[in-house]
């Protein structure tokens, strides 16, 4: 159910609202009807579920300011999956028209003078998926944009399938600190980034990392124990 709700939630979050879109969700999603209500509605479950807000969690919220790990949330928790295996199945998935949002973006990147590293994370795809990153990976290459594809550097990264996703398409806390930190030393050894902060904004960087420090710390604790519960 779960696999079947993710595919039915990536395909309604993309409709209009309309009686077809929440007649179909209140057919075939397999689940209550509090969540059948947030799936017609996304931004109810796709932004922090408000429904699960009163009013003071929400002025709460607003008077808060930055966020003080800088990040969004980790997750600890283990699921085993396979390693992935991108394979074509001999169908074009993605239009041209699809495919020329990429060129909107470097187009619009070049009109600001600025660089665009576009980015594939690893994730287990289906198999119209792998198709669909197959066909994307060929198009980026003819047109020579730049291209960082994860999934291509399994190796390298060191993931272990078995403990560091969260599900078939995020990693946990394990997995996220393997994948920030070649993602960082790759940008920093092809575009040789410098800090332009001051040091009031340096300041704010530190205490960002002395807080989440802790947080990392609590966080790969729960890892282990998930760990330990699944081998």
């Amino acid at each position: 159910d779960e696999h079947y709700n993710y595919r039915m939630e990536v395909m309604t979050s993309g409709m209009r609202p309309s009686s077809t879109k929440f007649e179909m969700i209140q057919k075939y999603y397999r689940a209550d009807e509090k969540s059948k209500f947030e799936l017609m509605f996304p931004i109810l479950k796709y932004h922090d579920n408000l429904l699960t807000f009163d009013r003071q969690v929400l002025i709460d919220r607003l008077n808060q300011g930055t966020d003080e790990f800088k990040t969004g949330r980790q997750r600890s928790k283990i699921t085993k999956i396979k390693e992935p295996v991108f394979e074509s199945d001999g169908q074009l998935h993605l239009s041209d028209e699809t495919l020329g949002y990429i060129d909107d973006i470097e187009t619009k990147a070049e009109e600001l003078g600025v660089k665009v590293l576009l980015v594939a994370t690893p994730y287990y795809p289906s198999k119209g998926q792998a198709s669909k990153q197959l066909q994307l990976d060929e198009y980026i290459a003819s047109k020579g944009y730049d291209y960082l594809n994860m999934n291509n550097v399994l190796d390298e990264l060191n993931l272990e399938y078995s403990t560091d996703f969260y599900n078939s398409k995020h990693v946990n806390i394990a997995g996220a600190k393997k994948v920030t930190t070649y993602l960082a030393q790759y940008i920093e050894d092809n575009y040789g980034l410098q800090s332009k902060l001051t040091d009031e904004q340096k300041q704010s960087w530190t205490d960002a990392c002395d807080a989440w420090a802790d947080e990392e710390s609590s966080l790969m604790a729960e890892w282990e124990k998930y760990k330990k519960e699944n081998e």
